[in-house]
């Protein structure tokens, strides 16, 4: 079910996690640029404690803040179907990205593509994704994007760091200009003040399709 650009708002938002509880047979659901506050992401977030459906979920572009971000969080801990989920460009700042890392990140859950990319998070709250991200406890996760103006290049380093370590045979994407970059096993060679990572973190010898496939999805 694709609803993107349609400005639905937390009502309407609301009234589909009704739907959602119910719903055995759904799979994708694109609610990108609807402003979905954190009314409707709680909604949202309660539907998909009970939901076994859903495996695809676009929230891109909305405006859900740390409030909204944590429930959605909490939820996707105990989520087991849910394999790819988009909140690119909300408002997600440093304690939402906290919860991120102590919800999921450290949690063993189905999840295989996240992106939390063009948010607010800042160094604190990707300090606590790397080491989550070193932890390992989220096994299935091969695709995380996250980044911004607020993050340093210090701790952009250390995201790449733990997602090039050479044990877990990780590499890394990094968009730039609207080319893609790939290292495995190594570093890349262009931080910058204004970083955009999506960090590679299982082995996959499909990256670049695999990153595709949520470009695609997401559209």
């Amino acid at each position: 079910l694709r609803l993107s650009g349609n400005l639905l708002g937390d009502k309407a938002a609301s009234g589909l996690g009704a739907g959602l509880r119910a719903n055995g047979t759904l799979r994708v659901l694109t609610l990108a640029k609807n402003r979905v506050g954190d009314a409707g992401a709680a909604e949202l977030a309660a539907a998909l404690r009970v939901n076994s459906a859903l495996v695809k979920l676009d929230l891109a572009a909305n405006q859900i803040g740390d409030s909204g971000a944590a429930k959605l969080f909490g939820a996707l801990s105990t989520n087991r179907s849910l394999d790819g989920v988009n909140l690119d460009d909300n408002q997600i700042g440093d304690e939402g990205a906290t919860t991120l890392a102590s919800a999921v990140l450290r949690a063993d859950t189905a999840l295989e593509v996240l992106g939390v990319g063009g948010n607010a998070i800042g160094d604190a709250g990707a300090t606590e994704i790397a080491a989550a991200l070193r932890a390992g406890a989220c096994k299935r996760l091969r695709l995380l994007l996250v980044g911004g103006d607020a993050l340093s290049e210090a701790v952009a380093a250390e995201l790449l760091a733990c997602a090039t370590a050479p044990a877990r045979g990780a590499g890394v994407l990094h968009e730039r200009h609207g080319e893609l970059a790939v290292a495995v096993k190594g570093q890349l060679s262009f931080i910058t003040s204004k970083i955009s990572l999506s960090i590679y973190v299982q082995p996959d010898p499909n990256v670049r399709s695999l990153y595709g496939s949520y470009v695609s999805s997401q559209r």
